[in-house]
């Protein structure tokens, strides 16, 4: 610790904080992904999600500790959606799923979110509630924003009710070449 002027600055070895040592994470992880890799993108996230916990500066109060909790909160978010990507890439949805339920109860209007829970349920057969889940979305975002769902959301819809077998993963983990089919929804774990 030293003293500064305002304060104290706690200096500390930025490998023993697990903020940094996530983001270490969050970042292989994301090379596992590009090298299609999903397998140990799935190990990296698992690891970097596990060092998050509780509300990130839950005992400050000031303005700048909201604006960081926020901030910190969307990193939280973003490495939970990559990670329920990465198993849904694996054919995983069955894991993904109560996650993706929590999430979507938490984000109404995340249409990413909408769209994985979406994937998720069809692919377990369970196509009724895909189709509320898109209902929900949809009523969520015409109340809220006065919008309808953005064009990849609306295409995976009409992709479900079309019975459209190219949204059902087959294959095995994939480790080596990009999943074929994935089209306009190649940022999300469509195909």
């Amino acid at each position: 610790m030293s003293r500064r002027r305002g304060g104290y600055q706690l200096l500390v070895d930025p490998h023993d904080v697990d903020l940094h040592r996530s983001r270490r994470l969050l970042v292989q992880a994301g090379q596992a992904v590009h090298r299609d890799d999903d397998v140990e993108a799935l190990e990296l996230y698992d690891t970097a999600c596990a060092l998050w916990s509780g509300i990130p500066l839950s005992d400050l109060s000031t303005e700048w500790a909201a604006r960081a909790r926020v901030a910190l909160e969307r990193e939280w978010l973003s490495a939970r959606t990559s990670r329920l990507a990465a198993l849904l890439r694996l054919n995983r949805q069955g894991e993904a799923i109560p996650e993706l339920f929590d999430l979507a109860d938490g984000n109404p209007l995340d249409e990413r979110i909408a769209a994985m829970l979406m994937l998720s349920l069809h692919r377990d057969g369970r196509q009724r509630d895909a189709l509320r889940c898109y209902a929900r979305i949809r009523a969520a975002l015409v109340e809220e924003l006065g919008d309808e769902p953005g064009a990849e959301l609306r295409l995976l819809h009409t992709r479900m009710i079309s019975r459209d077998h190219g949204l059902v993963r087959t294959g095995g983990p994939r480790t080596a070449g990009r999943a074929q089919g994935a089209g306009v929804f190649s940022h999300l774990p469509m195909v």
